[in-house]
């Protein structure tokens, strides 16, 4: 895939074109911009609607979505807590990766980083590993099928919402709280699980 995308970059910049090459999922310090711009927009549809939301839920796999965000709300000064679902490891392992994601962003956009205690990643919700299913994210498949009628997928969404749910159920997010979640996408791996279900 990459000696793909280094021949296109140089035969676009050969017919004097730009070619930036965008890491795999998007987790580079300019591809995790574009969180900088959901974060805008959710604060943007709160004031339209007129909801102070208290908490942000996004899944966290190479953490860019996270990161994002979170550097998004820290231009804003909003004080939304952003709250990621890790989808494949511990946070033994993410929380490094968090904090030089974060690093590298700030960098990038030359500004402080925000303060590393408002990286809050959950580790409980991701069982045997990335795109292994678990009870819990069968269980928030189905409930979000069922009565929203909102597809969610196995790997990532799937997986944040077992973990919002989790969440809620266990009292880390108080009842009454108004939450944001992030859908991310990613429908289309769903039709590889369907034995799941």
């Amino acid at each position: 895939e990459m000696a793909l995308a280094q021949e296109m970059k140089k035969e676009l910049e050969a017919n004097g074109k730009s070619a930036y090459i965008l890491a795999r999922g998007g987790s580079c310090p300019l591809g995790n911009c574009g969180y900088i711009l959901c974060a805008d927009e959710i604060l943007s549809q709160a004031k339209e609607i007129n909801v102070a939301f208290d908490y942000v839920v996004c899944p966290s796999g190479t953490g860019g979505t996270q990161t994002g965000l979170l550097v998004g709300f820290e231009m804003a000064n909003a004080s939304i807590s952003l709250l990621g679902i890790n989808v494949s490891q511990n946070n033994e392992k993410r929380l490094p990766a968090m904090y030089h994601s974060l690093d590298q962003i700030s960098s990038f956009l030359d500004m402080k980083a925000p303060d590393r205690e408002k990286v809050k990643c959950f580790d409980a919700f991701f069982g045997e590993g990335y795109s292994k299913p678990t009870i819990e994210l069968k269980e928030a498949i189905e409930l979000l099928a069922r009565t929203e009628g909102i597809m969610l997928d196995p790997i990532y969404s799937g997986k944040a919402m077992a973990g919002l749910i989790g969440l809620i159920r266990n009292g880390e997010i108080e009842k009454g709280s108004k939450i944001v979640f992030l859908h991310t996408g990613g429908f289309t791996p769903y039709y590889d699980y369907t034995t799941m279900m």
